[in-house]
């Protein structure tokens, strides 16, 4: 990785992975993701808020940061990530604020 994070989200989209917020010192707002193929790190655009402790997930072609910390506070905030604009943006809040929640995708028939 280009930055060191700890309590970062993760997760895997066309074989790429990608590494999310967390924290060094400090809560990170900074997202890059992973090429094994070429075996390179690319920084990817930052999200609109610094978090750690969220989870990431992808669904119907988008990556969701979900809840987490910033600057001390828990977070009911989402955020989606669009791959072919390279931007984040807020979508709608969940109804209780979350730190190191637990997310799932279930495709139904």
């Amino acid at each position: 990785m280009c930055t060191r994070r700890k309590k970062l989200g993760s997760a895997v989209v066309c074989g790429q992975l990608y590494a999310v917020g967390g924290s060094d010192s400090s809560c990170l707002s900074s997202a890059e993701k992973y090429n094994p193929v070429a075996n390179e790190w690319t920084a990817v655009a930052d999200m609109n808020n610094t978090r750690e402790g969220m989870a990431l997930v992808v669904a119907e072609e988008q990556l969701y940061a979900v809840g987490g910390n910033h600057d001390g506070t828990f977070q009911e905030t989402v955020e989606i990530f669009d791959f072919e604009t390279n931007q984040w943006r807020h979508h709608s809040c969940m109804n209780v604020r979350r730190f190191l929640p637990g997310v799932a995708v279930i495709q139904m028939p």
